[in-house]
């Protein structure tokens, strides 16, 4: 039997059609109608509800995690903020820890500590479950000031440039596995070489008019309507592909700008720490994620030793 069910933050959504759990995309804010159907993971374990027309689902209790958390309204400012894309690290990390204690781990060569390994992802996920209960002023009305303030700041003489690089960085990453969302990367480099340039031509017509409405446009291509299956699926190659090679970029972009927003804004200073710091301990906790994946993954595909015949 279907239902409906509307969730308020983006949900990270499983193949349901086999057994590959690094088969996922993120599905944003909305409704969607869903049929409950047996775990596919663990016979007689917890039911999934999954897409009524599409073979992707998760676990019942992240459908309602994910429908009954309340959620901070932030404008979407780049395709990979750390602060825009936060509220979906979560929630795949919440749905990656409940489903990877829904699978036997005996497919697992028995040279791999299961139990370490274990212990140490469900770690990983709790704190990242749990990170922005460290961090007051993200949920206070100071955050709408702050964001206001970021969303001039990136476009900064000196700040523009690092935050291309970061995109540039990102973007490769992700068109070196799926080549196929580089028209979306070109729509959002576009909208962004505009919005520095106005901020910077004083003198152009109806600037304020043009600011917003660029940064309208923008909204939509990070977080609307528009090229949706491309953006989804370039956050969750990126959000998969983070290690600490192509992440120190973006930590180094994080502590620049926390010192553009002190500066232009000495109110907002202990803002701009809290927004960085969680970024930056966001982004370290996937990278260790991700490594502990690899690790489990690698074993897995590792082929067991041929034995070796009996002379008889």
């Amino acid at each position: 039997m279907t239902r409906s069910i509307t969730i308020r933050k983006s949900l990270p959504l499983f193949r349901t059609e086999g057994a590959n759990l690094n088969d996922y995309t993120f599905f944003g804010p909305g409704t969607y109608t869903v049929v409950r159907i047996p775990n596919p993971f663990k016979k007689g374990g917890p039911d999934w509800l999954k897409l009524s027309a599409e073979p992707w689902g998760t676990a019942q209790i992240c459908w309602d995690a994910a429908a009954s958390s309340s959620e901070i309204k932030r404008p979407a400012l780049d395709t990979f903020d750390p602060r825009s894309q936060l509220a979906g690290v979560v929630v795949a990390a919440i749905c990656l820890f409940l489903t990877l204690f829904t699978i036997e781990f005996n497919f697992f060569k028995p040279k791999v500590d299961l139990p370490t390994l274990k212990t140490e992802l469900a770690g990983l996920v709790n704190q990242l479950d749990n990170i922005t209960n460290h961090y007051p002023l993200l949920l206070s009305p100071t955050q709408k000031k702050y964001q206001q303030c970021f969303e001039q700041a990136i476009y900064g003489l000196d700040i523009y440039s690092r935050y291309r690089a970061v995109q540039q960085v990102q973007q490769a990453e992700v068109l070196s596995r799926k080549p196929t969302v580089g028209p979306y990367f070109e729509a959002v480099n576009s909208i962004d070489e505009q919005l520095y340039k106005a901020w910077h031509q004083w003198r152009l017509p109806n600037r304020e008019a043009l600011i917003a409405k660029l940064q309208a446009e923008k909204a939509r291509l990070v977080s609307g309507d528009v090229m949706v299956e491309d953006r989804l699926a370039a956050r969750t190659i990126w959000l998969a592909a983070a290690n600490e090679q192509n992440t120190t970029a973006l930590l180094e972009f994080n502590e620049r700008l926390e010192q553009e927003i002190a500066d232009t804004d000495p109110s907002l200073k202990d803002a701009a720490r809290q927004n960085r710091d969680c970024a930056d301990r966001a982004i370290q906790l996937l990278v260790k994620i991700n490594h502990v994946r690899a690790e489990i993954a690698r074993d897995k595909k590792t082929p067991k030793p041929a034995e070796t015949a009996r002379v008889p």
